[in-house]
């Protein structure tokens, strides 16, 4: 089964005007029952189709070294693919998207397994005082002892997070910022990243889209 959905901006009237466009397709979801009679739900498998050039390709590294290699990246038109050995501690494990250089604009999204929770935190995703898509999103996650496996797609506005493909999360963020295309890692002590993968994404209508970033994480 798949299913198709609209995820609804959340833009002023006059902002959706001015720009000629209201809203966006969500990305088509396949639906399952996984072996204990859950839901599963995952991106089409035709999705990997749009990846283009392979910006990262890391496995079994400290944090540290993942958090290095995934701040020399920028994007807003990416594919990345997560998974996370957690170690003791309880807290916030994830993402930082759509990051300005300075910090002042960034979007975080991650699972609290202190809370057991899964987030987006959009506080502080925008400097325009007028947009909407503010405050935290989220719901219940319990990882449960696994690995956290976070398959997140960037699309300019889009932010579409998947989770042991047992969760989903698909939300707006509109930085003011034109440098506000940097990632990076959250983590806590004891954690192991088991791999960290990122692909510039390409456009599903064919069209060609500017290229992401990449700076070598030696400058």
């Amino acid at each position: 089964s798949i299913v198709f959905s609209i995820a609804q901006g959340e833009r002023s009237l006059r902002d959706e005007y001015d720009s000629g466009w209201a809203h966006n397709a969500g990305l088509p979801v396949s639906l399952s029952l996984g072996a204990d009679g859950d839901l599963r739900l995952a991106p089409i498998e035709e999705l990997s189709s749009l990846r283009q050039r392979q910006l990262l390709d890391l496995h079994t590294v400290s944090v540290d070294q993942a958090a290095q290699a995934l701040a020399a990246i920028q994007g807003d038109l990416l594919e990345i693919e997560l998974e996370v050995a957690p170690g003791p501690a309880t807290g916030k494990r994830g993402l930082t998207l759509r990051a300005a250089p300075d910090g002042i604009e960034h979007t975080d999204l991650y699972v609290d397994t202190a809370q057991q929770r899964l987030e987006i935190d959009r506080r502080h995703a925008t400097l325009d005082i007028d947009a909407r898509s503010r405050g935290v999103q989220g719901g219940h996650f319990a990882l449960g002892g696994e690995n956290l496996r976070l398959r997140v797609f960037l699309d300019r506005s889009m932010v579409e997070a998947y989770v042991n493909e047992r969760k989903s999360l698909t939300s707006r963020v509109y930085p003011t910022r034109l440098d506000a295309k940097g990632l990076g890692l959250l983590a806590l002590p004891g954690d192991h990243v088991v791999s960290l993968k990122v692909w510039e994404m390409g456009a599903a209508n064919g069209k060609q889209v500017m290229p992401a970033t990449h700076t070598p994480s030696s400058r």
